[in-house]
């Protein structure tokens, strides 16, 4: 299972601009192995993850990278 959100915190205040994108990541393995998860996963890779543990895929990760779109 996965719970994944879609941005982190929206301040915009210069101080706090680093964490627009720290995203809600939850995951829950049944197996309990989570060792394919690390501390600096993007939201880019997080299901890639789940099918790799969870259903024998072999998807490459990707490099973990962010983009802002500012108006």
């Amino acid at each position: 299972m996965i719970i994944q959100g879609d941005h982190g915190y929206r301040s915009y205040e210069p101080g706090k601009m680093n964490l627009e994108f720290e995203n809600l990541s939850a995951f829950y393995f049944s197996n309990q192995n989570y060792s394919q998860l690390y501390n600096s996963m993007t939201s880019v890779n997080g299901f890639r993850v789940v099918l790799n543990a969870n259903l024998n895929q072999q998807l490459p990760l990707l490099k973990d990278s962010t983009i802002n779109l500012s108006k």
